[in-house]
């Protein structure tokens, strides 16, 4: 199965505004992370990681949806 992972690594001086956008939206990843397992609905990812960004005061780009994992890389 294929799938990609990135993340976001501060270099130099990176301003508190940057720093908090970055420490959540990792969190975002983290708390997605805790509930996945066989059965689980995809979207329930999507909820908890919007759930979290809006008690962040962090918007969600709705229209990037990134790509799942499968047999095919970028599917």
């Amino acid at each position: 199965m294929h799938a990609d992972l990135n993340e976001t690594f501060c270099v130099g001086k990176v301003d508190d505004k940057s720093k908090y956008l970055i420490e959540n939206t990792y969190k975002c990843l983290e708390k997605a992370l805790e509930i996945c397992k066989p059965g689980e609905m995809y979207r329930n990812c999507g909820n908890i990681i919007g759930k979290h960004a809006e008690e962040c005061k962090l918007g969600i780009v709705r229209s990037y949806t990134g790509h799942g994992v499968g047999s095919l890389f970028h599917c």
